[in-house]
Order: structure tokens, then sequence, then C-alpha cells
């Protein structure tokens, strides 16, 4: 098992002269492995946390940031299991990445490399502070029980509007108004949650679906309302609690075992993007074509995410990952094809295969571990259910393309598989608005 010094996670897993990942020449235009936190928007995200999630760079990949420490005199930080690259005991850092390495030893005499990794992330592209304001002051006024009522200024039409936005988000009665001769969004907290931004249930919380009108009101009836600073304003008065410094800790605790299990545990620190929810958590493995037939334990066979699996079946099903049997070829792409409440997933290659046989019954354990030895199996389980994906198609193939043509004409030299302990919803009681329920957020 090779870490990358450059990234922290896996670059290479081999056994004997087989590679489990997909590497290539460049590792910087198509990495083994990484971190993900973001997806390709679904229709329903485009209706509104597209742009939340825009507002704080969410909407793309994350870049890992240089440590503060001197880069070491560490040639490699590969770990395998005939060499100790990695002094035991010692902390060592490259440009980006602090190592520490330690051996153990376990039951029966083995014993087993445990390397842990430490690094930080931010967003590739820079935080609105505009709009980072706005969602704090809406997250205020939510948090806030006893405020039903509030007005909000602003100072350009796209603060106007991103307000209107946020309003129909989180199913908030709005409207622009015109108070003491400056014009405010008024926004109050509707007397019924529908979980809708159809017209007709805009209409009955006091939305403005879309049409931003000024009304002419009577001061009196707004008098005593509290009120809400522009960003400008809480620029000017020194009041401005949001930064676009929005780093993401992580450290990932790699145990590799003489049998060839490796283990990965990942704490992620991700408060800094208290704003906005989460599109995921998970873990990205490129893996090559030859492991092309997959078995999983969990939900399907069909596609199921958090809040879309009652139609599911929890059992063993199987896919060959060539055929595109997991990818769901919306007529413009996006995030597609998870599977929820996995308890394991096996890919394997294409050799002939062996059950294992046993008084004459079929010994196929629930665990998934039927094949013989000379087949190569990559097998991925966890403690906890977990969501999964694979497919000819990265993140970013699914996120720019705007029709499916244009993803399945260049499908990838690889698998792009998603392992995601924690996974956003993706709504869709209407068919067509967010709408995903507070249980489903991350």
């Amino acid at each position: 098992v090779e870490i990358s010094g450059a990234t922290g996670m896996i670059a290479s897993m081999c056994r004997g002269e087989f590679e489990y990942l997909y590497a290539q020449e460049n590792p910087e235009v198509v990495s083994a492995s990484r971190m993900q936190l973001h997806r390709a928007p679904t229709d329903n995200d485009r209706t509104g946390y597209l742009a939340i999630w825009s507002a704080l760079g969410l909407d793309g990949a994350f870049v890992i940031l240089p440590q503060v420490v001197e880069e070491s005199s560490v040639a490699s930080t590969a770990v395998t299991s005939n060499t100790g690259v990695l002094i035991e005991g010692a902390v060592q850092s490259t440009k980006y990445v602090r190592f520490t390495c330690s051996t153990q030893s376990m039951e029966g005499g083995a014993s087993s490399v445990q390397v842990t990794c430490e690094w930080s992330m931010r967003p590739a592209r820079a935080a609105n502070l505009m709009k980072m304001h706005v969602l704090h002051t809406f997250a205020s006024f939510l948090h806030n029980a006893d405020l039903k009522e509030v007005l909000i200024r602003f100072d350009r039409p796209e603060e106007e509007s991103f307000i209107h936005l946020l309003g129909m988000e989180y199913r908030l009665g709005r409207r622009t108004v015109r108070v003491n001769n400056q014009t405010v969004v008024r926004v109050w907290k509707a007397w019924l949650y529908l979980n809708s931004t159809i017209p007709s249930a805009e209409a009955l919380i006091g939305g403005g679906f879309g049409v931003i009108e000024v009304e002419k009101v009577d001061d009196e009836a707004l008098k005593g309302l509290p009120v809400l600073p522009s960003f400008d304003q809480a620029q000017a008065l020194g009041a401005l609690q949001v930064s676009a410094d929005l780093q993401v800790h992580f450290a990932a605790t790699y145990t590799l075992q003489r049998g060839g299990q490796l283990t990965l545990q990942v704490r992620v620190d991700a408060a800094s993007l208290y704003l906005a929810p989460l599109p995921r958590v998970g873990l990205q493995l490129n893996l090559p074509l030859s492991l092309q037939n997959l078995r999983w334990c969990g939900s399907g066979p069909h596609e199921c995410y958090p809040d879309r699996r009652a139609s599911g079946v929890t059992a063993v099903h199987a896919a060959d990952l060539l055929e595109e049997t997991l990818h769901v070829p919306y007529v413009r792409p996006g995030e597609n094809g998870s599977r929820a409440g996995v308890k394991w997933a096996q890919f394997h290659t294409n050799e002939q295969m062996s059950r294992f046989v046993v008084n004459g019954f079929d010994k196929t354990g629930a665990d998934g571990t039927d094949y013989v030895p000379s087949q190569r199996v990559l097998k991925v389980h966890s403690k906890s259910d977990f969501n999964f994906s694979a497919m000819r198609y990265s993140t970013e193939d699914l996120a720019s393309a705007m029709h499916i043509n244009d993803v399945t004409a260049h499908p990838r030299s690889y698998l792009a598989v998603n392992i995601d302990p924690f996974l956003m919803g993706v709504g869709g009681d209407d068919s067509w608005s967010a709408c995903v329920h507070t249980e489903d957020l991350l």
C-alpha cells in the first residue's frame, strides 16, 4: 500500500503484480483516491441547494492546503509489507501532509502497520462573502424561536434575489416592501410548513415564486420589527460574522494487516461549513475496469438513496459495471446510481468463479467470501451501513454535462466508485422541489 505525501490518500494497492487502484503516469490528473464533500447536482438540488453550495464553494472539488511546517527530508511515504519507510513513533511531514507511523502486535504473533495522516482542504473556488452574510442572517432568524418576522436590508439586486431564494428554500413568507423610503425584504415564518415550492403552496405561505414585486405598505404595520443589516452595512459597522476561510480538517488512520486487510478510519472536521448542508462525506476510489463484476449486500437492485429506498429490496445483488447497470441515464446528468443501506460491496475480475461446496450444500456466505483465492477480489465493508455508487463517469463529468450524450460519449477508462458513509437525500416529494427532509440533511 502506498500513501501519497501530496494528498494523504491511498495512491496504490498491490498484491503480487495486480494493482487494485487505477493509476496513471500523472496522478495530478486522476487521483487514485480522494475524499469527497461535493456531488453533481440533481434537478431538485438546482431549485435551491446548488445556490447555497455555490455561495460557499461546495459545488466543486476541494484543494489541499500546505502545512505550516517545513517539508521534511523523507523521500517517500510508501508503507509496504517489505519496507518501513516511515520511522516508527516519529512525526514526519511533507509539504501537505503530517504523518505518524507505528506497528502493532496482534493475536497469533502477527503484526500490523498503522499510519495516521493529517491534512486540511478548502473549496477550490472562493466563497461569496455577501451570500454567506445572508445565509448567516437566515440561520440566526430561523434558530431564534422568539422572532416571527424580520426586515432584511439589501444594497444590490443579487443580494435581494438571494434573500428571496433562501426564503423559498426554507419555506418562509417573503415580500419586498417599501418602508420609510427604504426598500427591504419582509420575511416571516409561515403559519404552515409545506414541503413544496409549487405556486399554490407558495401562495399559501406568502411566497413570491420567482417574481419580486415591491409593495408599498403602511409604516405603522411594520413598526417595531427587527431590521437586519445588509452585507455592506454589516461590513461598515465591523459586525460581519462570517469568514471566507472555509477549511476542512482530515485525519485518516490506515491499518495494514499482514493478510492484506486495510482498515481506514477518517475524522472530518467541517465545522466551518455550518451554513449549508453537506452534499456528502465520503471516499472516491478509482478502480481498473478489470474489476467490473460487482456484488453488494444492501438495498437494490435499482437506485436507492437515504430518502428514496422504500421500494428497494435488501439482498445480495450483482451487476456488470461495463454494462452500466448502476448508472441511471437522466436526460440532464447529475448525482445518480447510489445504493443505500449497504453492508458490503465486492468487486472482482472476470475469471471463472467457483463456489465452495461442502457435503453437497452451497456454502456461499452472507459476507460474500465465496470465491477461489486465485480470483482478484476487492471487498469494501463497514461496521455501519454505507451508500455507494460505481460507474465509468466521475462526479465532475456528471456536474459539467448538460445532456446525457455529453457523458455517455466519453466514458472513463476506470470505474469511479463512491463510498459514502454520509450522503444527503435527494428530495423530490413533488418531483421537482428540493424538499429534502431534515432527517436526511447532513
